[in-house]
């Protein structure tokens, strides 16, 4: 189970299967995943104080009824596709798990990067109220996440490093990547970090306006929950529509070209140059875990 909750300051029913009420929030709390395949499915319980709920990372495969990013249900099923491969203290998101992307066959690259888009997809245009509460590094993927989330709240840590680093790896971040890094930061500051590979400390995180506040460690998910009242607090169908219109013509462009995207990213990922690139990164990570 990750270790992700939130109080919800709305009173519901108690409910014993999966929440789907599109009032509910989530405060994303240290994901310490990578991002294959995996469900992200959502649980509430009764609580004193309201709700509480959670996010559960199962592995399982891509349903073949899943509902398209388009559909009206969309925003109403918490379910998005990923795999938890195991907790990494110290760690929000790792992001993409680059064994996915070495040594294998452009089908299951095809797969792995549709089940990718879907995430992002599911995540930013979502009609929940994210709120992401960083507590650990957030390179990459990782930080991809927390950029679909409506408010970051940062540790000021120094290990807490948060930006989009793939061209380090000799790999580069998708239209849709770069799409949701502008809108967040702008245009300039966007190009700068996306050429350089930057990953932010939390001081400059928040002066680029990567998140929206650093708080000390004890204080991140204190923080998060207060201001996730604040949010909750504003009429649902009013945040909606806005959070929509703000977002949505960046998501239709993804999905106008999301066939593209996907043999892009297939071919560029096959190379040889690539390919030699991304098993000596792994190899080096293996060295020094051992």
């Amino acid at each position: 189970m990750v270790h992700t909750q939130h109080v919800c300051t709305r009173k519901m029913e108690s409910r014993s299967t999966p929440c789907t009420a599109t009032c509910f929030c989530h405060l994303i709390e240290g994901c310490r995943v990578t991002i294959p395949y995996f469900i992200l499915s959502t649980h509430c319980s009764q609580t004193a104080g309201g709700h509480q709920s959670w996010l559960e990372h199962q592995r399982r495969p891509l349903p073949p009824q899943a509902p398209s990013c388009g559909s009206s249900s969309l925003a109403q099923r918490c379910t998005d596709h990923t795999r938890a491969p195991g907790d990494c203290p110290g760690v929000f998101s790792a992001g993409l798990d680059l064994t996915e992307m070495c040594g294998r066959n452009p089908a299951h690259y095809a797969e792995y990067w549709k089940a990718v888009q879907e995430l992002w997809l599911r995540l930013y245009l979502s009609n929940l109220v994210l709120i992401a509460a960083i507590s650990g590094a957030c390179p990459a993927g990782g930080c991809l996440i927390s950029l679909t989330c409506d408010y970051r709240v940062l540790a000021d840590n120094p290990k807490c490093l948060i930006g989009l680093n793939e061209t380090l790896l000799g790999i580069i971040a998708p239209f849709w990547f770069r799409d949701t890094l502008v809108n967040t930061i702008g245009h300039r500051a966007a190009e700068r970090a996306l050429q350089l590979g930057l990953l932010f400390p939390p001081a400059e995180a928040l002066q680029v306006g990567m998140v929206d506040q650093v708080v000390p460690e004890d204080q991140v998910q204190s923080t998060a929950l207060s201001v996730m009242a604040q949010w909750m607090a504003i009429p649902d169908h009013a945040r909606q529509l806005t959070k929509n219109m703000m977002r949505k013509p960046t998501v239709d462009r993804l999905l106008k070209q999301r066939d593209a995207d996907i043999q892009n990213f297939v071919s560029f990922i096959s190379r040889d140059s690539i390919q030699k690139s991304l098993q000596m990164y792994l190899e080096k990570l293996k060295q020094k875990k051992g």
